[in-house]
C-alpha cells in the first residue's frame, strides 16, 4: 500500500499519482484493445462500417488522451519523449506495420476455403 513513512498515512500526492497511473492503464488498454479489435474485424465489417468507425474513434481518443496526459508526468508509464527522437520513431514504425500486416494476413489464411460473409 502507499504510505508516507512510519505513520502509515497516504499523502494526497501519492494517491493522485496512483489514480493517474490507474487512469493511464485504463486509457492505454482501451486504446490498444479497440484498435487491435477493429483491425481484426476490418475484413468482415468493411471500411464503411459504423462499428469500425466508432471503434477507431474510441482508440484515437483514448490513445491521444493517454499520450497528452503522460507527456509531462515525472514518472510516466511510457516515456513519450522517446517518440520525439526521429531515428527511434522511424526505426520502430516498420516493425509495427509488418506485425500488424502479418496478423491480418494470418487471420485471412485461417479463413481460407470458407465463404466470405459480410454482416449487415
Amino acid at each position: 500500500m502507499m504510505d508516507d513513512g512510519p505513520s502509515g498515512r497516504v499523502t494526497g500526492e501519492k494517491l493522485m499519482g496512483w489514480l493517474l497511473g490507474v487512469v493511464g492503464l485504463l486509457l492505454i488498454s482501451l486504446g490498444i484493445g479497440t484498435l487491435t479489435f477493429s483491425l481484426i474485424e476490418l475484413n468482415s465489417w468493411g471500411w464503411g462500417s459504423a462499428r469500425l468507425a466508432g471503434l477507431l474513434a474510441i482508440a484515437v481518443v483514448a490513445l491521444t488522451t493517454f499520450f497528452f496526459s503522460h507527456r509531462r508526468r515525472q514518472k510516466p508509464m511510457i516515456p513519450v519523449g522517446f517518440l520525439r527522437n526521429r531515428n527511434f520513431t522511424l526505426s520502430i514504425m516498420p516493425g509495427f506495420f509488418m506485425k500488424s500486416g502479418s496478423d491480418i494476413e494470418s487471420r485471412d489464411k485461417s479463413r481460407a476455403g470458407q465463404p466470405f460473409e459480410r454482416e449487415s
